[in-house]
């Protein structure tokens, strides 16, 4: 895989019965939070990274707001605050800035629920 001005660029190849490589589906797929996969039909299908889903618009994933859509996550005195590609069980209050750096421990992706 190739990142190209921060966008996921991936590479497949296949390679044929008689050990032919084709070139690959994916060398000019860009997938947005993504990455590209080739599908049973050959053709490049765009999966997107744990905790984003798809657009509506072909090879563009976007952030799921985990505390809207799945709003138990947290309880209600920790509150839930959303950011892209995760969460953190703690009032948006908390922080002053969202880019700000937030300890590895305090995230949570969708696939961590149970």
């Amino acid at each position: 895989m190739n990142f190209k001005s921060g966008l996921l660029v991936a590479a497949a190849v296949i390679v044929m019965a008689n050990g032919q490589v084709v070139p690959g589906v994916c060398d000019t797929v860009i997938c947005i939070n993504g990455f590209c996969s080739v599908n049973a039909l050959n053709q490049a299908v765009c999966q997107c990274e744990p905790g984003y889903k798809p657009s509506g618009t072909p090879q563009i994933c976007v952030d799921i707001d985990e505390c809207v859509e799945y709003d138990t996550l947290c309880n209600n005195q920790a509150g839930c605050c959303n950011f892209l590609g995760t969460y953190a069980c703690l009032p948006c209050s908390a922080f002053t800035n969202k880019q700000a750096r937030i300890p590895n421990s305090l995230l949570r992706r969708i696939s961590d629920r149970k």
